[in-house]
C-alpha cells in the first residue's frame, strides 16, 4: 500500500484525504422524482423536424458509386419512426437516376444478413407493405 501513494502529489493526496475524513460532502443528495404513475401515459409529441431532402441526399451519397456505407444508411434510417416520416423521405429522394429509393436498397444492400438486419426491420416499423421480395424490384438476383 505504501508504493501505491508514491507517485501521486500531495495535493492529490490532501484531497482524498480530506474525502474520506469526512469533512466534505463528496456526492450530493439529491430529491428522489416521483415515479409517474403506472398506466399513465403522457402524450409523446410526434413532431420530428427532420429535414428529408438533407437525409434522402445523405443516402444518396452512401449508394451511390463503389460500395455502399451501412452504417450512414442505418443512422439515417433509424431516425425514420413513422409512415409519415417515411412517405416524406421517400417523396424528397424522389427518382434518382430513373429509380426509387426502395429500388436503390434493393440495388444496393446485396447482403441477405444486412437486408435482414437493417431495411426489412425499417420497412416493418414505417408500415412498409412488402411481401420482402429481396432484390425483386431492381431484377438483382441475390
Amino acid at each position: 500500500m505504501k508504493n501505491l501513494f508514491n507517485n501521486i502529489s500531495q495535493d492529490e493526496k490532501n484531497r482524498i484525504l480530506e474525502m474520506h475524513s469526512g469533512k466534505k460532502n463528496v456526492i450530493s443528495e439529491q430529491v428522489p422524482q416521483p415515479l409517474p404513475q403506472a398506466g399513465v401515459k403522457k402524450p409523446v409529441p410526434q413532431v420530428s423536424g427532420l429535414n428529408y431532402k438533407v437525409l434522402a441526399d445523405t443516402l444518396d451519397k452512401s449508394m451511390r458509386g463503389l460500395g455502399t456505407n451501412l452504417p450512414t444508411i442505418q443512422s439515417v434510417i433509424n431516425q425514420i419512426k413513422t409512415p409519415q416520416d417515411w412517405q416524406k423521405l421517400n417523396a424528397a429522394f424522389g427518382t434518382r437516376d430513373g429509380q426509387d429509393l426502395d429500388t436503390w436498397f434493393r440495388r444496393d444492400i446485396l447482403d441477405r444478413k444486412d437486408w435482414d438486419k437493417i431495411i426489412h426491420p425499417f420497412y416493418i416499423r414505417v408500415g412498409v407493405d412488402r411481401d420482402d421480395s429481396y432484390g425483386a424490384a431492381s431484377g438483382v438476383s441475390r
